[in-house]
């Protein structure tokens, strides 16, 4: 039996099922070593699969990204407006004045210590209450 050509097929899993067929066919002449072409033609298919694999993996680490960055981003500007809502409440209730309550960005570096934390205590007594 003589051999004119030889294919090899891999089928490889990209992920979000998706799948990719890569196959590669050699035409083979009567002086050919069989497994010296067969390596050959499975070295070129596993090189084009490893730089498809990369890139959608590649793809999809950006689309992750991107989604955690519009995530961050929502968070972002809920804490902005929350310090909006909490720098007016403080300033409507005389505890600041407007130009010394500071901008959001300038704290968002800052974390609370919990050495910074004041207890305090709420006094039940109704010993103000006259009978």
């Amino acid at each position: 039996m003589k051999l004119r050509t030889l294919s090899y097929l891999a089928h490889n899993h990209l992920g979000n099922n998706e799948y990719e067929r890569i196959e590669l066919t050699a035409d083979l002449d009567e002086n050919d070593d069989f497994a010296k072409v067969l390596e050959d033609l499975k070295i070129k298919v596993q090189g084009e699969s490893t730089s498809m694999n990369r890139y959608y993996r590649m793809r999809n680490d950006i689309c992750k990204s991107e989604t955690q960055l519009d995530e961050l981003n929502e968070k972002l500007q809920k804490a902005q407006q929350n310090w909006q809502m909490m720098s007016t409440f403080m300033v409507a209730q005389g505890l600041k004045k407007p130009d010394e309550v500071p901008d959001l960005p300038k704290l968002l570096g800052a974390s609370p210590d919990d050495d910074d934390a004041i207890d305090g205590e709420i006094d039940d007594d109704d010993d103000d209450e006259d009978d």
